[in-house]
């Protein structure tokens, strides 16, 4: 059975990956929104990107800020290359 500290670091590397995936889901859906003709939409998914851009940048800074784990390597944030999100 995994103790704590295992189960602490999946629970991260998951909270991570789905940031990540939230990001890049947010991210299709403004740039599909920039084709809109109306001139709301557009303007209103440009500002969602770099929003999505701010937040995700934010998260990684603080991300390479851990550093090392006590126990050695930083865990690796595993990106799943879901092309359904894409399309």
């Amino acid at each position: 059975m995994p103790d704590r500290n295992e189960q602490l670091d999946e629970l991260l590397v998951f909270t991570a990956r789905s940031i990540s995936q939230l990001t890049e889901a947010l991210n299709a859906l403004s740039f599909e929104l920039m084709a809109s003709e109306d001139p709301a939409v557009r303007i209103a998914s440009r500002r969602m990107v770099s929003r999505i851009a701010a937040v995700q940048a934010g998260f990684e800074q603080r991300w390479r800020q851990l550093g090392p784990l006590p126990e050695g390597e930083p865990v690796a944030v595993p990106m799943d290359d879901d092309a359904s999100l894409r399309d």
